[in-house]
């Protein structure tokens, strides 16, 4: 390999070395399956669920349905139900919107976000209302530093997020910030119409 070779891939070790511990012999610690597409994946007892991307690997338990195209280190997107916490199913009845409602619904996953230890010096580029499958929502764009992984890594994250009785119910997209995110961004969108958040059941 000569020198200019050698260089390119310098931004791309850090995803690179993740892939290849991953790829070791006992290092997978959940089963991936090819989903078809448009296949419905459920969380939350079934009462929450997105439709399957087009050639994405899927990875699912209980509380999250989570898909990648290139690896897991590259890209991810994610359909998330957050059990509520004491004092919090009161946000399930904001159903109004305002400023105030935003702020509170984004803030609850935020302090999630920021409670986990390989979440990092976390950045909000953007914070708006919208919808998610009909409901009052919030809308983050964030940065943060991984630092799980064997190098950190600066991340670049898309999170749509919204309250039932159930809990929090977010839809998340997230890849490095260099030459990963622009990837699949786009596939964001189209994946965030297949959402469907259901009815509590409880």
């Amino acid at each position: 390999m000569d020198r200019l070779a050698a260089f390119s891939i310098i931004p791309f070790l850090p995803a690179m070395l993740l892939a290849g511990v991953l790829a070791l012999p006992g290092v997978v610690a959940r089963a991936d399956f090819l989903p078809e597409p448009g296949q419905r994946l459920s969380v939350g007892g079934g009462r929450h669920s997105v439709a399957a991307p087009a050639g994405w690997v899927a990875q699912r338990t209980r509380l999250r349905a989570t898909f990648s195209r290139d690896g897991f280190a590259l890209n991810t997107l994610e359909l998330r139900l957050y059990e509520p916490r004491a004092g919090e199913k009161s946000l399930a009845r904001r159903t109004r919107a305002g400023k105030a409602w935003i702020e509170e619904f984004a803030g609850s996953y935020l302090a999630r976000r920021t409670a986990e230890k390989t979440t990092q010096d976390v950045e909000v580029a953007l914070l708006a209302e919208t919808t998610l499958s009909g409901r009052p929502a919030f809308r983050l764009e964030l940065e943060y530093t991984h630092a799980g992984w064997l190098a950190p890594l600066r991340l670049r994250e898309f999170a749509v997020g919204t309250w039932t009785t159930d809990g929090l119910v977010v839809f998340r997209y997230a890849a490095p910030r260099l030459h990963y995110f622009e990837h699949a961004a786009g596939e964001f969108e189209a994946a965030l119409a297949g959402v469907w958040v259901g009815p509590a059941g409880r």
